[in-house]
């Protein structure tokens, strides 16, 4: 399940990073603007292509809409079946990847929340696992530990929204592995990524 939530953390950033790619960020390694840096425009353009995107996949799969809070407590609860949790998990990533490539306010912190345990519940179904809730609360921690390089915070993070303490010992182990996978494959999370603020 680490070495899942490391190869997610990629993957997550990755699409992130490419989305990003052409908007006006500085290069704030090199002090170096952009040259493929919108105008003012081109900005508004690619955010309303962003909320075109946003709302056709909010029509396809409503839960779409919102932070994600509501889909992971349903994610939670076991209530969604395989084929719908993979239809939320891939419309919630394109559209997060389009609302931070374009700069549209919004976070990354509940839709990670939500990637990991809808990848964790995927897992457990897949795997047939009597209890598919508990690795739906692994993996919400194992890929927040992943993406933010935090794995104390995520493990506590995930024991202290579901409830679930006796999961500690299992999770921060399981977490600091995908941490330390993910710092191995690139030194920056997520949020240095996201932000065209420097990381101090």
């Amino acid at each position: 399940m680490g070495l899942c939530s490391a190869d997610g953390n990629v993957t997550y950033r990755g699409s992130n990073v490419a989305a990003r790619a052409p908007y006006p960020n500085p290069d704030y390694r090199s002090g170096v603007s952009n040259p493929c840096a919108l105008d003012d425009a081109e900005v508004g353009t690619a955010l309303l292509w962003s909320a075109l995107a946003v709302g056709v996949l909010g029509l396809i799969e409503p839960k779409v809409w919102g932070n994600g809070d509501s889909a992971l407590l349903e994610i939670l609860q076991n209530k969604t079946m395989l084929l719908g949790i993979v239809s939320v998990l891939a419309c919630r990533l394109v559209a997060t990847t389009f609302c931070v490539g374009t700069g549209t306010v919004g976070g990354v912190f509940t839709p990670t929340l939500f990637a990991g345990a809808a990848l964790g519940l995927a897992t457990g179904r897949l795997l047939h696992s009597p209890e598919p809730s508990i690795l739906a609360i692994c993996g919400m921690g194992l890929l927040m530990a992943a993406v933010t390089h935090a794995p104390f915070m995520a493990a506590l993070m995930a024991v202290e929204l579901t409830g679930q303490w006796h999961l500690l010992p299992i999770i921060l182990p399981c977490n600091l592995l995908a941490s330390f996978i993910a710092r191995t494959i690139s030194r920056e999370s997520l949020y240095a990524i996201a932000s065209s603020e420097p990381a101090q």
